[in-house]
């Protein structure tokens, strides 16, 4: 009964499991030169992504460290106090609240954080994709990836499958999208540019943490930030892997949540991992060009010179609604939204991407 939710010829995904938790009051508050810092705490449950979400339109400098039980603290990481970017401001799914970006940390049971403001109706919300939320999941999880490797190994199926309409992607299935089933139908509307993001996560991470990486944004996504659906088109791996994001055919010109009001001109690819003073691999960048010279050729776009875009305004937004907007077909976030996305490093790497796509 234990393994035979791992007799599948599919990679074993352990269901997913939430939980928030209510932020103490208690800290180190003013006492601190950072501002307020939050005592040490234990989860309820390992967790895997980290967020924060509170009441109001506040957006404090929040930094974070995270450890397992016996182990030492990670080093801080600063994470973004809005969403990277969001849907058009007309769409059914757009949601107006304060919350964070969701950081990846791993295996932890210990959070603190920092906060320059200490916002009200701050709480915590953890996600946990790998199994191993109490010892009791942590010894299945193990018993089931037994069992899985070997009904795979004998069935010698490949998760990422090939394509002859485009490059070799991962499918929505392979890093565990039932566990992450969307509101509404997506909707169509064109391809004009591509503009590439990277997510707070580590840039240290495994094949098989990459998946759980996944799954576990667009479960935030869903659940958290209240999208339909995981907010990228497509994601990119340091492996030089693609995975499919955002349901709706990756060949069609789905809507995402990416780019708050130049969501319907544009697909959105991210890269996983922070790449402020890290670059992307090799293997991520030409992965990434790979898919972008794909994709807007599938549209009929060229992949050099710029394209002519309409802002739909938005609060993450650089421009008014109705401006005319020329962009390079291949642009960062911070082009139209004032973020750090792509981060500073990886915004550099979008020369090669460009080369690459064009050659």
């Amino acid at each position: 009964m234990v393994a035979a939710p791992a007799l599948s010829v599919q990679p074993y995904q352990p269901e997913p499991v939430e939980f928030s938790l209510r932020a103490p009051a208690q800290g180190f508050g003013a006492a601190s030169a950072r501002g307020f810092v939050s005592e040490e705490i234990r989860a309820p449950k390992r967790f895997n992504i980290v967020g924060f979400e509170w009441d109001g339109g506040a957006e404090p400098a929040i930094a974070v460290r995270v450890r397992a039980e016996g182990e030492e603290w990670n080093r801080w990481t600063s994470v973004p106090a809005h969403s990277d970017g969001g849907p058009d401001p007309a769409s059914a799914e757009s949601r107006a609240r304060g919350v964070s970006e969701p950081v990846w940390a791993g295996e932890a049971d210990y959070v603190q954080y920092r906060l320059s403001k200490r916002p009200p109706g701050l709480r915590l919300h953890f996600v946990n994709t790998t199994g191993t939320a109490t010892a009791f999941d942590r010894i299945e999880t193990g018993l089931r990836g037994a069992v899985n490797d070997g009904v795979v190994a004998v069935s010698a199926l490949a998760s990422a499958v090939a394509d002859t309409t485009g490059p070799k992607m991962i499918p929505r299935g392979a890093w565990g999208a039932e566990n992450c089933p969307p509101r509404r139908e997506p909707k169509l509307g064109t391809v004009k540019v591509a503009f590439v993001h990277h997510t707070v996560t580590a840039n240290r991470y495994t094949r098989e943490e990459a998946k759980s990486m996944v799954l576990g944004i667009c479960r935030y996504h869903r659940n958290v930030n209240g999208w339909d659906d995981i907010g990228y088109n497509f994601l990119v791996d340091r492996f030089g892997r693609i995975f499919v994001g955002r349901h709706g055919g990756r060949d069609k010109a789905v809507v995402g949540a990416h780019s708050e009001g130049f969501n319907d001109q544009s697909t959105g690819v991210a890269n996983l991992g922070t790449f402020s003073s890290k670059r992307q691999t090799s293997e991520g960048i030409r992965a990434t060009a790979r898919l972008i010279r794909w994709k807007l050729r599938h549209h009929g776009q060229p992949v050099e010179g710029s394209a002519r875009t309409v802002s739909g305004g938005g609060s993450t937004n650089r421009y008014p609604k109705g401006t005319v907007v020329r962009l390079k077909r291949i642009s960062g976030h911070r082009d139209v939204s004032p973020t750090e996305c792509p981060g500073e490093r990886l915004y550099r790497q979008l020369r090669r991407v460009r080369e690459l796509a064009a050659g």
